[in-house]
């Protein structure tokens, strides 16, 4: 009998566990779950107010690089553009957005109701510091555009003499910049999509100077095809390259200057 006794002293202990679903739940105190509701609380109204707000709401999805306001600048910093070899240069965007093309002038500038002339809007820019925006590009590109007011043949030739004056206005802005060392025309063309009307625009730039700075070129890029590739693949705002009527890869092309 003490035998048997003794057995029953050394008998393990009852060691079954219970499943997970009737295992005891820890409390969790009342002021963690009031913490945690009012951080998920917090992030739901921070993100419904993003949403809502000017800097949020005024970009459709397709909408391109979003612009840095420097004055009455638009600017749109560095991105890479890459040539049928891979081959890269690096181009940012400036737009002068404040001042537009009078309707149907090659010369005249349109700012604030006003008609000003180059020279008094090469003082403007002089003042917005138009020379530090630009980022010290070893190039620059003067584009030329214009609406639909006349054939495309017409509105291309317009756009091609403003774009001559945008590079007499650069070429003054940048003379004492050492980093600039060339100069390119590039002409868009007739801005062509099929609602286009003269006297209304668009896109926020489309009757707006625009120049395009240019550094870190690889050694032989094929300049056009990295700048196409930079705003075909990396647009900035609502610009796009299908819009112009010179903007196929067929017809965009870049003119070194020599004058």
């Amino acid at each position: 009998m003490a035998e048997n006794g003794n057995r029953e002293n050394l008998a393990p202990p009852n060691t079954t566990t219970l499943p997970p679903q009737q295992m005891p739940r820890k409390k969790v105190p009342l002021s963690a779950l009031v913490t945690a509701l009012l951080v998920s609380l917090g992030l739901i109204s921070v993100a419904a107010l993003a949403a809502r707000s000017p800097q949020f709401a005024a970009y459709p999805p397709d909408y391109g690089q979003i612009p840095q306001k420097k004055g009455k600048v638009a600017y749109f910093p560095y991105q890479e553009g890459k040539d049928s070899k891979d081959r890269t240069a690096e181009f940012n965007i400036a737009i002068l957005s404040k001042y537009k093309w009078l309707l149907g002038s090659e010369e005249q500038i349109k700012h604030k109701n006003k008609i000003i002339n180059i020279d008094d809007l090469r003082a403007n820019l002089e003042q917005e510091g138009i020379q530090t925006i630009m980022e010290n590009p070893t190039e620059i590109i003067s584009v030329g555009t214009a609406v639909c007011e006349g054939t495309p043949e017409i509105d291309e030739r317009k756009a091609f003499e403003r774009a001559k004056q945008t590079q007499v206005l650069v070429k003054k802005l940048f003379f004492h910049v050492s980093s600039v060392k060339d100069y390119r025309l590039l002409n868009l063309g007739q801005f062509h999509r099929q609602d286009c009307q003269s006297k209304r625009d668009l896109t926020a730039y489309q009757r707006s100077i625009i120049i395009i700075g240019v550094r870190k070129k690889s050694e032989g890029v094929i300049l056009d095809e990295a700048l196409r590739n930079r705003l075909k693949k990396k647009p900035f705002a609502d610009f796009k390259l299908k819009d112009y009527s010179l903007g196929s890869a067929e017809k965009f092309k870049t003119i070194p200057s020599n004058f």
